[in-house]
């Protein structure tokens, strides 16, 4: 048989306490199981409320998340367009700089010069002689040798004046010169034997565009003087290695440059004389320089 406890429990203590206690106590259960049920309904409205905060935020936060994914998926297409953009802009920048070039290209070649016949042996002169105004002298148009050897008896180191003693023949030409400043009756006379052709292009033509009837190639040349002047241009303008004497009487050194035999002698005490010949030497200067090309 099982005993009720608190009934029982109650039934002792109740002639113990006042009325006021025996209400207190009969109701406390009450109080305290409605408390319970308070406390119940609070946890779960707390709970509810908790988990519509969390809902909300979770539907914020996804929302957030969802308009970032957006919002990289907008940038990653914004720079791909950009980078787009960049890589035809490029290529329009490419292609537009090698039409300028194409055009300066064809430009330059319209403006650019045609090789002139004498600007390989130009550059082959200076080459053997590193002087500007070197040139040989057999074979060679009397007009392009005129211009570069009177320069140079007339520069600085030299320093000569051509006089009124200029003599021009079929076969030769003559000029004789003079110290600008001298108190010596010093000179030097060049002479230029002369052979004319017709049927070639000369310097004047193939430079100048200039018809020339004849051109006068130089067969070889003579130049007479004083002995300080000749002994100075020989050592200088044919600035190779002097070979001491010669197989001529006279002949006191010599130089060879392809169809020149350049040859030194001595007349007397104050007069020298430098010599153009032929030598050992027969050089084609067409073949090699292009120059003396025979008309059309």
């Amino acid at each position: 048989m099982k005993i009720k406890i608190l009934p029982t429990l109650l039934l002792i203590l109740i002639p113990l306490f006042t009325s006021a206690q025996i209400k207190s106590l009969i109701l406390f259960p009450l109080l305290y199981a409605k408390q319970i049920r308070q406390d119940k309904i609070e946890k779960s409205k707390n709970e509810k409320r908790l988990k519509k905060e969390k809902q909300f935020i979770d539907s914020v936060w996804n929302a957030h998340e969802i308009k970032k994914q957006i919002l990289k998926k907008k940038q990653d297409s914004i720079y791909k367009i950009k980078d787009s953009i960049q890589k035809i802009k490029f290529m329009e920048e490419q292609k537009l700089k090698k039409e300028k070039d194409s055009l300066l290209k064809i430009q330059l070649n319209k403006n650019e010069p045609t090789p002139k016949l004498y600007d390989t042996f130009r550059q082959s002169l200076y080459g053997m002689s590193n002087n500007r105004f070197f040139t040989l002298f057999r074979g060679i148009d009397y007009n392009f040798i005129n211009f570069k050897f009177s320069f140079f008896l007339q520069e600085d180191y030299m320093n000569l004046t051509p006089t009124n003693d200029y003599i021009v023949k079929e076969k030769y030409i003559s000029q004789k010169y003079i110290p600008v400043v001298s108190s010596k009756n010093e000179y030097l006379k060049v002479k230029f034997n002369l052979i004319p052709h017709t049927d070639i292009i000369g310097y004047f033509a193939s430079e100048y565009g200039d018809e020339e009837e004849k051109v006068y190639l130089v067969d070889s040349v003579e130049i007479t003087g004083t002995t300080q002047l000749i002994i100075k241009l020989f050592t200088v303008y044919w600035n190779k290695k002097i070979t001491i004497g010669g197989t001529r009487k006279g002949e006191i050194a010599h130089i060879q440059y392809l169809n020149d035999y350049v040859s030194l002698f001595r007349i007397d005490h104050n007069t020298c004389k430098i010599t153009i010949t032929k030598g050992n030497i027969t050089a084609n200067y067409n073949e090699i320089y292009g120059i003396n090309p025979k008309k059309q």
